[in-house]
């Protein structure tokens, strides 16, 4: 599933105990390809998980890996668009507005998973879909001849209202991306991990 080889883009870790079950349990010759991110800032950050999210980050930075703070999933920043990932994942994400209205709240998670896909597209790394001709006179051009061959896993819960947010068919409009599959999430194959806001 996941393995040192893998290069590793976390978007909107809470309190960073998936990044670091990530390096205690699959990354185990080093972390340098993961990039683990939160939306809050440090201080924020610090407040609403205190030492845990500290001795999470200090961890996974020991292993090797970035941690950086400040980060829209649906508005990369240069830091992450230098790289391209193998595996974006993004583990239970809300837009966290309050909204009590239900299908506002649908909608408003839909549009947070759309920018999110657009932005992680492009990072994804590529492929060649056929055989890139040798001849340059083929009238293809390498750049049509790529395809996305990294992963985004989106990790939700199965039950109302996430299941009406018709992931795959948000997927399925974005036209580059596909879905591959569908599997349950087991927390136990990540000790140590705790799913927090």
């Amino acid at each position: 599933q996941y393995n040192s080889k893998d290069k590793i883009l976390l978007i909107g870790e809470g309190n960073f105990s998936f990044a670091r079950s990530l390096c205690e349990n699959y990354l185990d010759e080093g972390a340098e390809n993961l990039v683990a991110t939160c939306y809050d800032t440090e201080q924020v950050l610090y407040e609403k998980y205190g030492d845990e999210a500290k001795d999470n980050i200090a961890l996974v930075r020991e292993f090797g890996g970035t941690v950086l703070f400040e980060v829209d999933g649906t508005d990369m920043p240069k830091e992450v668009k230098k790289n391209r990932y193998t595996k974006i994942v993004f583990n239970f994400p809300h837009a966290g507005l309050g909204i009590k209205d239900q299908d506002r709240n649908i909608v408003a998670n839909q549009k947070l998973l759309n920018g999110f896909f657009d932005a992680a597209e492009p990072l994804l790394t590529t492929a060649a879909k056929d055989e890139i001709p040798a001849n340059k006179s083929e009238s293809r051009q390498v750049e049509e001849n790529v395809v996305p061959d990294g992963e985004i896993h989106v990790t939700l819960k199965t039950c109302t209202p996430y299941n009406l947010w018709g992931v795959k068919s948000l997927v399925k409009a974005k036209g580059v991306l596909a879905v591959r599959g569908t599997a349950p999430f087991f927390a136990d194959d990540f000790p140590g991990y705790e799913h927090r806001r």
